[in-house]
């Protein structure tokens, strides 16, 4: 939501994945390697099933407030140990402005610091390595441009609400981002920096509305088991294959996600922070 911006420590994420919503909003799911020096990072929000499924395939310490029922039974029969504002506080807190002036939704923050102090005082609340034998869906060369056609400018449309736009900066070799096709999507806690990112991956997946009778209705469930994508760097584009499972139908959450070129062979991108837009498989993409 506009009134919902600017986010804080967004600039510092490695990864930020960008999904619909309902009522045609979007939500973002921002991953650290490390997240030691973030400094503050919000506004926190709740999860849902899609990005549950997302942070399980990765094996993420994944740092909620709360979810969509769905999504919290879903934690509890795979036994997946998450950080919840709504469970635990320590780490947490509200800002009293965004509190009394956004609204409340909007208020929940937490930082690198108190999520690491927490966890080293909470020996086995999360777990702290990957399973043996996890491999990372990303792979990096020292040149992964795509021999492919020209992004200089590339929009990602999710609903007649919302847009994100990608800008290529020569000097830089990034993507400067912006939502709602010219507001620069900035970082707070980075005296209002702008994001950048090097790659773009693009992966439209099957959307739709659950029933009214279903978690209260409204919320949404995506198809995430693969297809067609889009993978940008370098002032490029060109198409990519990706899969990750579908959990909706088989209840399975922890499928990895694998991401290829169009031959088979795994995509390996340049070096740098990546933004993931997963859009409806109809909504619109744009590359100039």
């Amino acid at each position: 939501l506009k009134k919902a911006l600017p986010q804080s420590g967004n600039s510092q994420a490695d990864i930020l994945i960008e999904m619909t919503e309902e009522g045609g909003i979007t939500r973002i799911m921002a991953l650290y390697q490390d997240i030691t020096g973030v400094g503050t990072i919000g506004t926190i929000r709740s999860t849902r099933e899609y990005f549950l499924s997302l942070a399980m395939g990765l094996e993420t310490i994944h740092v909620h407030a709360g979810g969509e029922a769905a999504a919290l039974k879903d934690i509890s029969n795979n036994g997946f140990k998450t950080l919840s504002a709504l469970k635990i506080s320590e780490p947490f807190w509200r800002d009293s402005y965004r509190k009394n002036n956004v609204g409340m939704e909007h208020s929940m923050y937490t930082s690198s610091d108190k999520l690491q102090d927490y966890v080293a005082s909470h020996e086995g609340c999360v777990p702290l390595t990957h399973s043996e034998g996890y491999v990372s869906p990303f792979q990096f060369a020292e040149d992964g441009t795509p021999d492919g056609e020209s992004a200089r400018q590339v929009t990602v449309t999710y609903s007649s609400y919302k847009n994100t736009v990608f800008d290529y900066d020569d000097a830089s070799g990034t993507y400067k981002v912006s939502f709602f096709t010219d507001r620069p999507y900035v970082d707070e806690a980075a005296d209002g920096a702008q994001v950048e990112v090097t790659n773009i991956l693009i992966l439209p997946a099957k959307q739709w509305t659950k029933a009214s009778n279903v978690d209260g209705g409204g919320r949404q469930a995506y198809n995430l088991g693969g297809g067609t994508g889009y993978y940008v760097s370098g002032g490029k584009w060109t198409e990519i294959q990706w899969q990750k499972g579908d959990y909706y139908s088989t209840g399975i959450f922890t499928d990895p996600l694998v991401l290829t070129n169009t031959d088979g062979s795994p995509l390996e991108m340049n070096v740098g922070k990546t933004y993931i837009c997963i859009p409806g498989l109809s909504q619109p993409i744009d590359f100039e």
